[in-house]
């Protein structure tokens, strides 16, 4: 009992110590404070009890602890602590697309916030998207091993997480387990072990877009494929297809029609405007989406009374389109990827989507 009457004591005296340390404002800023040990000897206790008091000092905010464990003032935490750059592996600057300029422009405000630095890897090989109105090609599992083989001899570690955009593979990644340390990747869904994930669900969405056909009244959904080969259209496209053939039961007629090229989507709207029924025409793309529209009106079809329009992003592609739409909130992606590699905290969070309806349905 003594003893801990003693340690109280002592821990008493540490934190007014500290506190005066704190308060006189003469401590030379960017200083070390004392360690624990040399608390511990000063005032004749253990160093846990000089670890616990500034462990509390550092709650309040008086404090901050650096990554080597020597504490210094709150006021030095601005002049010494320099996070390393997020890096974030994407396609070219000249290839974002809507998304990714969404996706980034939250990225930016929260490393701002924080003041981390970005490092931008643009791979001129993962994709290539000169025209937005023909499908892109994206580069192959070799030419993206060579990419991040070129980031991890450029960098090495000295940046402090990655950021990955959708088009790099599992596969190609799952050869840079160090890349991964510290890795998230956007948009859409992932399986490697540790890597953590903000992406869009693509259930939800697919849930939301067929009923809101349903609603409307038409007979069949035609699902209009953009492009092959984007993991996160893949996706869409797969389970809003499950979800009709699950739901119908019969009596709704769905068919996937390929719409990558000017030909495809001109062949699809005349169909669609030719078939008895009335069709829903869903395409989880905005670019492919906008065209599409542009095709309706050109072949003069009753649009929403005979073939409605759904797209699947809700980007600014769309900004001055009036055509009804999924929107997922890709700014707010980028935020909680950003926090995620900030936080050095893995785990996946799945961005549900919000319906805008406009006059195409």
């Amino acid at each position: 009992m003594p003893n801990e009457i003693r340690a109280r004591g002592a821990a008493a005296e540490i934190e007014k110590y500290l506190r005066g340390v704190a308060a006189g404002g003469e401590w030379p800023e960017g200083d070390a404070l004392p360690t624990t040990r040399a608390l511990g000897e000063k005032f004749g206790v253990a160093n846990t009890t000089a670890s616990r008091v500034f462990h509390r000092l550092e709650l309040e905010g008086l404090v901050w602890k650096q990554d080597n464990g020597r504490y210094f003032l709150e006021s030095s935490r601005q002049l010494l602590h320099r996070p390393k750059p997020i890096a974030c592996l994407t396609r070219e600057l000249e290839r974002w697309s809507g998304v990714y300029r969404a996706i980034m422009a939250g990225v930016s405000a929260y490393t701002a916030e924080r003041q981390t630095a970005l490092l931008l890897w643009r791979s001129e090989s993962l994709v290539s998207h000169i025209d937005v109105n023909l499908p892109p090609d994206y580069g192959s599992l070799e030419q993206q091993a060579t990419s991040l083989d070129d980031f991890e001899r450029c960098y090495g570690e000295t940046h402090g997480g990655v950021l990955i955009d959708d088009v790099w593979s599992d596969k190609a990644l799952a050869q840079h387990p160090v890349l991964l340390k510290n890795a998230a990747v956007l948009y859409r869904e992932t399986d490697l072990p540790g890597v953590g994930n903000v992406c869009i669900d693509t259930e939800a969405g697919s849930l939301l877009a067929l009923t809101h056909l349903l609603a409307r009244g038409y007979e069949e959904l035609w699902i209009a494929r953009p492009f092959r080969g984007d993991a996160a259209m893949d996706a869409l496209v797969a389970d809003v297809a499950a979800l009709a053939e699950k739901t119908g039961t019969g009596s709704l007629v769905y068919h996937i029609k390929e719409a990558g090229t000017p030909e495809e989507r001109t062949a699809l709207i005349s169909e669609a405007n030719s078939s008895s029924s009335r069709v829903g025409v869903f395409c989880p793309e905005d670019n492919v989406s906008k065209s599409l529209y542009r095709e309706l009106i050109s072949q003069g079809v009753d649009c929403p009374g005979k073939v409605g329009l759904m797209s699947g992003m809700g980007t600014s592609v769309l900004e001055d389109e009036n055509i009804s739409t999924l929107f997922y909130d890709f700014r707010e992606m980028g935020i909680r990827a950003a926090e995620m590699i900030c936080s050095k905290e893995s785990g996946q969070i799945k961005l549900r989507p919000d319906l805008l309806v406009k006059i195409t349905t």
